[in-house]
């Protein structure tokens, strides 16, 4: 996987499972770093972009589903973040 078209393509339970095994990725290119730098280095953010993609498209589904059954409190943070900038 590697940019956000790709990543919005994918179901939720697809997305959960990359998500798994990226965040798994990440912690064994982490353990290899420590032992003996990578020849890559920047081979960890760029896994850390791609669980930051998958949790994002995560996170807007989860806004939209909430956003149709009427659950949604996200207006009232916004209101607040309004009136504490023009304070």
């Amino acid at each position: 996987m590697a940019n956000k078209i790709e990543v919005q393509k994918l179901n939720t339970e697809e997305l959960k499972s990359e998500l798994s095994t990226l965040q798994s990725h990440l912690q064994s290119l982490q353990y290899r770093n420590a032992i003996t730098p990578l020849a890559n280095g920047s081979e960890i953010p760029a896994t850390r972009r791609q669980i930051a993609r998958v949790h994002t498209e995560l996170r807007s589904r989860e806004l939209a589903e909430l956003a149709k059954t009427g659950n949604l409190k996200r207006d009232k943070l916004t209101a607040r973040r309004r009136r504490m900038r023009k304070a």
